[in-house]
């Protein structure tokens, strides 16, 4: 074997990052320090991998609890402590619409004896309730639309009790306040606790829907 070849063998063994022994009378080639040495990526040599180091955050990767960066976006929902107050008055609410329903049963015996005050009364005051609890539960899911509907529900059914009902029936505007605030039998009770607390939940749901929180 002439020189020129085993000069062309240990070329490629030196590529190849291993030495080439030609024969057994020749000495293994390294090559020397500071020289060429086979680096990751290039033919042969298996590419480096990265291990994520624990307890560092990953780029792109939101960490649990971390702020959130500056200019990004926040979604804000109703107030957590008025939300859950304001549901808690309007299962009140419902609760006594219900009452004043039943109450209207209660006084007269047989359905074709009922005048059209009570039919309206009876019916106006289930499906009150049901609405009421509608509103309740997306105000209890802080949503903000939810809560301004349970402070529109509310005050409209204070202000048609007040107001409203007079003008329908034909009624005098001190003979309906004297009824519902009045606090005459079992009637007049139950309407008269579902107006103040009904109030109390316009207001309390306008404040979860205002006072917004992340």
């Amino acid at each position: 074997m002439d020189n020129s070849s085993s000069a062309a063998t240990v070329a490629q063994g030196a590529q190849r990052g291993r030495p080439v022994v030609n024969s057994p009378q020749q000495q293994p080639v390294t090559p020397p320090q500071g020289s060429w040495s086979p680096q990751y990526g290039q033919a042969g040599v298996p590419p480096q991998q990265h291990y994520p180091q624990p307890g560092y955050p990953q780029q792109g990767y939101p960490q649990p609890g971390s702020p959130l960066p500056i200019g990004a976006p926040v979604r804000r929902r109703a107030n957590p402590v008025a939300s859950v107050f304001a549901c808690l008055l309007a299962l009140l609410t419902a609760g006594l619409l219900v009452w004043y329903a039943v109450a209207n049963i209660a006084e007269y015996s047989t359905l074709e004896s009922w005048p059209n005050t009570v039919r309206m009364n009876v019916i106006g005051g289930f499906v009150a309730a049901v609405w009421l609890l509608i509103a309740a539960l997306l105000t209890f899911a802080r949503m903000v639309a939810g809560a301004w509907a349970l402070s529109a529900i509310s005050l409209l059914f204070a202000i048609m009790i007040t107001v409203g009902s007079p003008l329908l029936f034909g009624q005098g505007f001190g003979a309906q306040l004297e009824f519902v605030f009045g606090f005459h039998k079992t009637t007049g009770v139950a309407i008269g606790l579902t107006t103040i607390v009904a109030t109390l939940t316009a207001i309390v749901a306008a404040v979860a829907a205002i006072a917004k929180r992340p």
